[in-house]
């Protein structure tokens, strides 16, 4: 085989090599990525209390292994209107026995008590508990050895 022929073939095979490419790049399905935003509310929280509408959640922990050893109840919560850094709130749970070796895990849909915040830009604190997770609107907490309810917490509000 001659440099000549050689270089037909390898020339042929790259030809091809690229015709396939080129097929594939125009013939393949377009993805695009997509974002899309909540919704959002805007207006100033007042001072009430509310009952549980769902969506909460309570379960005792044992405190040495972490495993749920019993259920609590979301009693609901309680709003004291507004302050210089947010709105004051309570959470209230029953059947929790608080001792040393036991935590309740609480969740609280915010939404289900107002609707008057910006769940998008504000954010809850809890300030009598620990191990607090904020997926707005929902607030988790794990209370304190020991911890009575109610619960303290402060939503402020985001701009």
């Amino acid at each position: 085989m001659t440099w000549a022929a050689t270089c037909r073939r390898l020339l042929a095979a790259v030809g091809a090599l690229v015709a396939v490419v080129l097929m594939v790049g125009t013939t393949a399905t377009r993805t695009a990525a997509s974002w899309s935003d909540g919704a959002t509310f805007a207006a100033q929280a007042s001072s009430g209390t509310w009952a549980t509408v769902g969506g909460d959640s309570c379960e005792v922990l044992n405190i040495y292994t972490g495993q749920v050893v019993g259920t609590c109840t979301v009693d609901g919560v309680t709003f004291m209107g507004p302050w210089e850094n947010g709105t004051r709130f309570s959470v209230a749970i029953s059947g929790f026995q608080p001792a040393n070796d036991v935590v309740a895990r609480v969740s609280v849909d915010l939404s289900n008590y107002s609707d008057d915040w910006n769940w998008a830009t504000g954010f809850a604190q809890m300030d009598s508990a620990q191990n607090v997770e904020w997926a707005a609107p929902v607030v988790t907490f794990t209370t304190y050895p020991n911890g009575f309810s109610p619960f303290s917490g402060t939503y402020i509000q985001g701009s």
